[in-house]
């Protein structure tokens, strides 16, 4: 269930990046009825989704790329139901390189709650 509502979102939300001088946080609501949003936007969609079908553990995780940048992406992520300890990660703009884009990780912190 989680994989296809990842694919639902890769496929019927337009990554949109936000204005330069604006950090912008659109609701569910919104990010529905426009079928767009930026990289916090649709992980925290993804991230209340995955919550709302019962998978517990669900967390929204803010990630660097660089020392001096502790914040530069963001994505959801739950742990495998398999129980392998891994987590599963939702990345709607990393999409098939995901694994390469978390090697490039610097800094992230998760934020539980979903």
């Amino acid at each position: 269930e989680a994989a296809a509502l990842y694919y639902a979102a890769c496929r019927g939300i337009r990554y949109t990046r936000d204005p330069s001088t604006v950090e912008l946080v659109k609701d569910d609501a919104v990010i529905t009825r426009t079928r767009q949003g930026d990289c916090d936007d649709v992980g925290r969609f993804l991230a209340s989704m995955i919550s709302q079908i019962g998978i517990q553990g669900a967390n929204y995780v803010t990630v660097g790329f660089h020392a001096n940048q502790p914040v530069g992406h963001v994505f959801p992520r739950f742990p495998d139901p398999r129980g392998s300890g891994r987590w599963v990660v939702l990345d709607h703009v990393a999409g098939p390189t995901t694994a390469t884009m978390l090697r490039r990780v610097k800094v992230m912190r998760a934020y539980p709650g979903f």
